[in-house]
């Protein structure tokens, strides 16, 4: 078989393309009569997480129409059969593909790896995702989409090569949380960006939300998450008989790490809770899978065990300017200083969110615990030291260090209330109080730590404090 070169085969796909698309309008009732039954048949035995694919019909119909037995078969669908193969031909003479593509009775096929996962597409099934893209183009689809397939096919076109089917070869990385609304993009740093979760469309699917947060897809509260992306580039393997190395992927590794730490010091900097859901490394482009012949799915999908219990959490909030530059600020502003004080922050970031019966006493106790640890109390007289420490770390006039003293024992004596059963312990709105006063001392507290770092003795934070009254 000779191939053609780049743009020779292109132009030949194209062309052949707009003749499927051309003797497939002969057969549009029955097309469409495929499409009401499986769309009936899915009615009936729903399927929780359907993949995305709009190929679905068309390759079926294509499969049904080239290899169906009898003469009557062999009439009714010559003029498409025809069609078809010369496509099926000449996507076979790719430059690239006919190195690797093997001939069959059904047509061809070829080997590929898309990341790590090797699998086998069938030349009607990469016709089929063709005739998808290019109706979705609209003008000059059909060459569009062919230049597409020649871009991610070939090795040597890279990212900035000038063609515009690149962008099909870069995915993300994606962290999905719940609790901030993003009316935009914002760049967080790093390579990392916080989108609304409507700017994923084009590469992840939503329904994977469902095995974590049902009532999200069920109440269709889209608008309540957000995205955390890493972009990388990829490109498919092409893999000849006999192939059976395997690459080795950092599986979504230290962005993992960054997207939830991340959330965990907005969610803080806000002073709101703002949860994780699940992360999702290697998202591929859904148009790229479709012209590859392949339905989109995701590999390597995790999140939290708590996040699916998180149905309790029925208010978002609106993003803060201020709040996400102090959350961008002290999160790369020393990565050893923040490391640090990590532990601290996802044990207040978790008590924002927490929900059930005794809700109120554990964001207390969460609170309590990441005040002592912040401030290194030793033993004896520790609720003193621990108001007099907050007080002249955070303050600089009398009065502000009184609020700030008055605050921290409102919640030592909670903490004391819960942890020795006093008879008379704070009731639930005393201690919802003392939760939000002690958490925002702690906030401010963690906020300034991480910024400054710990005085080497704390004492004489105390002694040498100044009073600018």
């Amino acid at each position: 078989m000779t191939p053609f070169d780049h743009g020779e085969w292109v132009a030949h796909l194209a062309q052949a393309l707009a003749q499927v698309n051309q003797v497939e309008g002969n057969y549009l009732e029955e097309l469409a009569e495929r499409r009401w039954q499986r769309e009936q048949s899915e009615r009936d035995f729903p399927r929780p997480f359907l993949v995305w694919d709009p190929a679905q019909d068309l390759r079926s119909f294509y499969h049904h129409a080239c290899y169906s037995d009898g003469r009557y078969f062999e009439r009714r669908y010559a003029p498409l059969r025809a069609a078809l193969r010369d496509a099926e031909h000449i996507l076979a003479k790719n430059p690239v593909l006919a190195e690797v593509v093997k001939a069959e009775r059904r047509g061809y096929s070829f080997r590929l790896r898309i990341l790590n996962a090797g699998t086998v597409s069938s030349s009607i099934g990469v016709v089929a995702g063709l005739m998808c893209r290019a109706r979705q183009v609209g003008e000059r689809g059909s060459w569009l989409a062919s230049s597409e397939l020649q871009s991610l096919l070939d090795p040597s076109l890279e990212e900035g090569s000038g063609s515009d089917a690149n962008k099909l070869a870069k995915g993300y990385h994606v962290s999905l949380f719940y609790g901030l609304q993003l009316s935009e993009g914002v760049e967080i740093g790093g390579d990392l960006t916080a989108v609304p979760l409507e700017r994923t469309s084009t590469f992840l699917n939503r329904e994977e939300l469902q095995s974590v947060a049902p009532n999200i897809a069920r109440e269709m509260r889209w608008k309540e998450v957000g995205a955390i992306l890493k972009p990388f580039l990829w490109k498919p393997t092409l893999l000849s008989p006999g192939d059976q190395s395997e690459p080795q992927l950092d599986w979504g590794g230290s962005f993992v790490e960054d997207a939830r730490a991340f959330v965990e010091i907005l969610s803080v900097s806000h002073g709101v809770p703002i949860v994780s859901l699940l992360n999702i490394p290697y998202c591929t482009n859904r148009w790229a899978m479709l012209l590859l012949g392949q339905p989109h799915y995701h590999r390597g999908t995790s999140w939290k065990s708590w996040a699916q219990s998180f149905g309790g959490l029925r208010e978002s909030h609106e993003i803060d300017i201020d709040a996400l530059n102090q959350a961008k600020q002290v999160f790369w502003a020393d990565r050893a200083k923040y490391k640090e004080f990590a532990p601290i922050v996802s044990r207040l970031s978790e008590a924002l969110a927490r929900t059930g019966q005794y809700a109120a006493e554990d964001k207390i106790m969460d609170v309590a615990i990441a005040l002592e640890r912040m401030y290194e109390l030793d033993q004896g007289e520790i609720s003193f030291k621990l108001k007099t420490r907050a007080a002249c770390f955070l303050e600089s006039d009398t009065q502000s260090r009184l609020g700030v003293f008055r605050d921290v024992g409102l919640v030592y004596e909670a903490r004391s209330g819960i942890v020795h059963r006093r008879t008379r312990a704070p009731n639930l709105e005393s201690q919802i109080d003392a939760f939000k006063k002690g958490f925002e001392v702690a906030r401010r507290s963690v906020l300034k730590l991480i910024r400054d770092g710990s005085p080497r003795d704390w004492n004489r934070v105390v002694m040498s404090a100044r009073n600018n009254d």
